[in-house]
């Protein structure tokens, strides 16, 4: 940091009980620092496991003032410059995109091999924002955390009629000149509006949000009987999350204030009122990129490939790069091991919102 520029506000870090069950006592797992932004210099963070549900999650952590100060100006899966056409597939900034040229292999007289077309795009779709079809019948549905509207334009385009809610502002304002109604502001916003919404979709969201039971509970109201469900999440459980220990991007420290296992994951939303529960493991390796650049450039700080893989990490590596990672990823997602899951359930048509 120069002289002239002046020290970002403190986050203030607190001790609390366990988010999903209140309980007071939990074990520290590990401490890491922020590897990504650098906040508070090398201070380290932790998160711990609760001793009654062994939930995982941050502890101490962030008060409810201090989250904000947690996502500095320029934090990559805010921006909102690099947002493509709305032609581009559903996707965001931390997933695999199709890109819009062809390459070589794709060329009008290679894609006459048979299955060749197919293969390449099996590869590179990491099921990381599914789209349910619409059935042009007005289905309504909301996207929490859309920002620049990526996801709404594949929902439009599938036949529903899409809105969002953002906290960041600059990306809401280019969702609605995309043409979306979108909610500068967060989820408790919306709660005044039960059974509003067909779907209900959070990308790479939940692991972000102080009061996870509160808030399922909350997505629960906003959903019509029989509603759909749709986020992704980070898997605690995985493989690659054992293997690279404190340097798992996936950590995310101090924004991820919540680290969710299949286990745990499956308990809560039926707890919340939530059936039909589909977990997938999505095809990709992009938190094994970033865990990699993370321990280059702590281990080896002049190697440039560090910050590279870590750039990587959130804005994609190039397209020969995913394609070399897709078999071993497919491989990871087919054990029940891919580092990142999908999750859709379903509100119960009968049963009445949970109490919460």
């Amino acid at each position: 940091m120069s002289p002239t520029t002046p020290a970002a506000p403190p986050i203030t870090l607190l001790p609390l009980s366990c988010p999903l069950c209140g309980h007071g006592d939990s074990q520290r797992l590990l401490t890491a620092p922020d590897w990504y932004c650098g906040l508070s210099g090398s201070e380290a963070f932790a998160i711990a496991r609760c001793r009654a549900c062994s939930h995982v999650f941050m502890n101490p952590a962030p008060t409810e003032e201090s989250i904000p100060l947690c996502y500095p100006g320029g934090y990559a899966p805010h921006r909102s410059d690099n947002a493509p056409s709305t032609s581009s597939s559903a996707s965001d900034q931390t997933a695999h995109l199709i890109p819009s040229k062809s390459p070589w292999y794709l060329s009008p007289l290679v894609r006459k091999i048979p299955g060749l077309r197919a293969l390449y795009y099996w590869l590179v779709d990491t099921r990381s924002q599914p789209v349910p079809p619409g059935s042009g019948q007005g289905k309504k549905a909301l996207e929490i955390g859309c920002g620049a509207g990526k996801y709404l334009v594949a929902l439009r385009e599938a036949g529903w009629e899409a809105e969002g809610l953002d906290l960041v502002a600059a990306a809401v304002e280019v969702s609605r000149e995309r043409g979306f109604a979108v909610h500068h502001g967060d989820l408790a916003s919306y709660a005044g509006r039960p059974e509003s919404f067909d779907g209900v979709f959070a990308w790479m969201v939940l692991e972000h949000l102080p009061h996870p039971r509160e808030t399922l509970t909350m997505l629960h109201r906003l959903l019509k009987p029989a509603g759909c469900l749709g986020f992704s999440v980070p898997n605690y459980g995985s493989l690659e999350r054992w293997f690279f220990g404190r340097y798992w991007s996936a950590l995310e420290l101090p924004r991820h204030l919540q680290q969710y296992t299949p286990a745990i994951l499956k308990r809560l939303l039926q707890e919340t009122g939530f059936t039909e529960i589909e977990m997938i493991h999505q095809p990709s390796l992009l938190n094994s990129v970033g865990s990699v650049g993370y321990w280059l450039r702590d281990w080896f700080p002049r190697c440039s490939w560090g910050q590279r893989l870590v750039d990587w990490f959130f804005l994609n590596p190039p397209l020969l790069v995913t394609l070399g990672m897709a078999p071993w990823a497919r491989l990871l997602a087919f054990c029940g091991q891919g580092g990142r899951l999908t999750v859709f359930a379903k509100r119960s048509p009968t049963s009445p919102p949970p109490v919460g």
